[in-house]
């Protein structure tokens, strides 16, 4: 019941940062200062007390005890809130999936895990299958245009069929499918790499725990540990094959944001930003020393990146743009317009650029992209990215947990698209082949690049 008194303690501040807020600060009193609420601010409070007081008479005097999965449903409800009604990047957040959030270093076994392609790929086919079914002409364009519409319209959907319930569950829940936990990345130098561990492949069982209907979140606790103690974990090849067992040490792991090599022969110089922290810094420092070692073209990789710091992105951005250029436009409340435009420092680097991108790629890492492609300065390469075009903060709730809330949403400086919920489209659409040992999308950039020179 931590969550509940959280909200309650927090729920209004909540409520007025999502629904806007003429508070009037009125006389001080003992306590400090009185708040004058507006109609809907008290209408808020006046629900929140009298859903509180609801489930407390519910604790006392339902004909049976309460047990822990009644608890957990609640407070299941309670974090489903945001994300189905507002939208899905607005939750409240654990204390565990707000440390897992901010902290760059982890102890584990070192690999980026997801949702498999085969359930994304089917929850793209059955969007397909809405908009042909069920919706009007203009409903599906909405549809196109709002991801929260999509979720809302298979949470309808799943009385006409039970597959809708499992896509819903695994956008909003990530719950798992009977693949498992699908490795996207395994970290160089990591526990997981050393024991050979590879991309592409699926986890389906951690200890005693299958993968198959236990969330996303679970499975990375269970392979999550100590630094020093052993996990055990079952993997299944792509192609169904065979399974193996591995019984791995956790070590801690440390991801490097920036890392950067000059591609062996080709006079290219490559960065992959694994995340956008307070790494603006470093980025240009490792752009600066592939001048130096001769790069005359660039290969920028944000494969797997989900975003990260809004400023140090496009602070990043503004060394490839001309001065007094727009870099991007912010859109919050009441559709006030902010517009971020580039230095008046000379660009840093005007050789040609191929930016690599995916399914994983999203909202720092589309902005990024976006701007290089909307001003024709950069190649995408890859598949297409996320579609996350807004902007969130954290608030730390009582309990510790935190309330992610999305608080504007960003707009390309020179079409003005906002890629949310539709995501950006590579220029040259290529598929990494998690069966070979090669990056596909990177030798392709490399082709095309060495042409360029």
């Amino acid at each position: 019941m931590k969550l509940l008194r959280s909200l309650r303690v927090f729920g209004l501040a909540a409520f007025i940062l999502l629904l806007g807020s003429t508070a009037i600060y009125g006389q001080p009193s003992g306590l400090g200062f009185m708040v004058t609420l507006n109609d809907q601010e008290r209408r808020i409070s006046e629900l929140l007390d009298a859903f509180e007081k609801s489930v407390a008479i519910v604790a006392r005097e339902y004909y049976r005890s309460l047990t822990d999965e009644d608890v957990k449903n609640l407070e299941e409800y309670l974090k489903d809130y945001f994300p189905k009604y507002l939208d899905q990047h607005t939750m409240i957040m654990s204390e565990k999936e707000l440390s897992r959030l901010l902290d760059s270093s982890i102890s584990g076994i070192g690999i980026i895990v997801g949702l498999c392609p085969e359930m994304l790929k089917q929850a793209q086919e059955s969007l397909k299958k809405i908009e042909a079914e069920f919706l009007t002409e203009a409903g599906a364009e909405k549809l196109k245009n709002d991801p929260n519409a999509f979720l809302r319209a298979i949470q309808f959907l799943e009385t006409v069929s039970p597959e809708y319930k499992k896509i819903r569950e695994a956008l909003i829940a990530g719950k798992l499918n009977d693949q498992g936990v699908y490795i996207k990345e395994v970290i160089e130098g990591s526990p997981a790499e050393k024991c050979g561990l590879t991309e592409g492949w699926y986890i389906t069982k951690v200890g005693d725990t299958n993968a198959a209907g236990r969330t996303l979140g679970e499975m990375v606790d269970l392979i999550r540990g100590e630094t020093g103690t052993p996990v055990t974990i079952a993997v299944r090849l792509p192609d169904g094959s065979r399974t193996k067992t591995f019984t791995i040490t956790r070590g801690e792991i440390e991801i490097a944001p920036v890392t950067s090599r000059i591609i062996p022969g080709t006079g290219i110089g490559y960065i992959k930003v694994s995340r956008f922290d307070d790494n603006c810094l470093e980025f240009l420092k490792k752009l600066e020393a592939l001048k130096k070692a001769g790069a005359k073209a660039l290969i920028i990789d944000v494969e797997n990146n989900p975003g990260g710091n809004l400023r140090e992105t496009l602070q990043i951005a503004d060394a490839f743009i001309e001065p007094g250029k727009p870099l991007l436009y912010i859109k919050g409340r009441n559709n006030e317009l902010v517009l971020y435009v580039k230095s008046e420092t000379a660009k840093s680097f005007s050789g040609p650029i191929a930016v690599l991108i995916n399914g994983n790629s999203a909202s720092a890492s589309e902005v990024l992209a976006g701007i290089l492609k909307d001003y024709g300065l950069a190649i995408l390469m890859g598949t297409k990215s996320y579609g996350k075009g807004s902007v969130q903060i954290i608030r730390h709730l009582p309990d510790n947990s935190g309330l992610k809330i999305t608080i504007k949403k960003y707009h390309l400086p020179v079409t003005k698209a906002c890629p949310d919920g539709i995501g950006i489209t590579p220029d040259v659409e290529i598929e990494d082949d998690p069966a070979t040992e090669e990056n596909e999308p990177l030798q392709k950039a490399i082709e095309i690049l060495k042409g360029k020179i």
